[in-house]
């Protein structure tokens, strides 16, 4: 009788950890976040929806309950911080079906690079198609969005511009006479930051950790090695400067989430300048 009770509390278990595992690969949750600024006016609040890492994965049929949540936020802007796609993608059908749609409900979306596209033989092809479909490829570029009034300053950076030092270039472009927000697939792109006035900086890369163990959380990231300090979340990585690492929505090597649910970020800016 024990032996039997054990088996089927152990089966349970089993059958319960895959289904979490399954749960936290496939369904997506939006995940808000509020910064406050005080270089936007107190009537000023801006909302942006960040998406990042999704390696080409879908959601639903044809992206429809990914869409139906994006639709839900209605943010003011769209950002999208790199790999869209997978290093070995070779049809962009599905992710450009989904950017057309994202496009039809918010004409402002914004794109850098991650290194998985960088790694791509055809990434001239997809950046075409992107920009086809009225996406803004911000990779070592910067813009300036107006909203309510006030003018908002975006710069990205591409996925391997902290390789080849494509950073220093754009960092004097800077006007720190505007809230500025910053691309980087990144998150280590910080360290390259120090005395700009940068006021928020969005990633992703990391995953999370993408399968996380209970009490101490990811083990491993890319570029971080063991135990990583960023792996997921807001940090300051300056004084009043903060970093959001967005955990991403897809996977990579192994096709699988653990504790760390696939996600989208709506971020909501609040201005309190008086």
């Amino acid at each position: 009788m024990l032996k039997k009770i054990l088996y089927v509390s152990g089966a349970l278990s089993i059958l319960g950890l895959l289904g979490k595992v399954y749960h936290d690969t496939n369904v997506v949750k939006v995940t808000p976040v509020t910064f406050m600024t005080n270089r936007l006016r107190k009537d000023n609040n801006i909302s942006i929806l960040q998406i990042s890492d999704l390696h080409n994965k879908t959601f639903g049929n044809h992206h429809q309950s990914l869409i139906k949540q994006i639709k839900r936020v209605n943010a003011d802007i769209i950002v999208i911080t790199g790999d869209l796609i997978d290093r070995k993608t070779m049809d962009f059908r599905a992710v450009i079906r989904f950017v057309n749609e994202l496009k039809k409900m918010n004409q402002h979306i914004f794109y850098v690079t991650g290194n998985h596209e960088r790694d791509n033989l055809y990434l001239n092809k997809f950046l075409l198609q992107l920009e086809t479909s009225g996406v803004r490829i911000l990779d070592n570029k910067t813009t300036y969005l107006q909203h309510n009034e006030e003018q908002i300053q975006l710069m990205g950076i591409s996925g391997d511009s902290l390789k080849n030092g494509n950073i220093k270039e754009l960092l004097q472009k800077v006007d720190d006479r505007n809230f500025t927000l910053f691309l980087s697939h990144v998150p280590n792109a910080v360290k390259y930051l120090t005395g700009t006035s940068i006021d928020l900086v969005l990633s992703g890369h990391t995953h999370g950790g993408q399968i996380r163990l209970p009490v101490i959380g990811s083990v491993m990231v890319p570029d971080q090695g063991l135990f990583p300090y960023f792996d997921k979340g807001v940090y300051e990585w300056e004084k009043g400067k903060l970093l959001y690492i967005d955990s991403g929505a897809g996977t990579t090597r192994l096709p699988v989430r653990f504790l760390n649910q696939s996600q989208i970020s709506i971020i909501h800016i609040r201005g309190n300048k008086s």
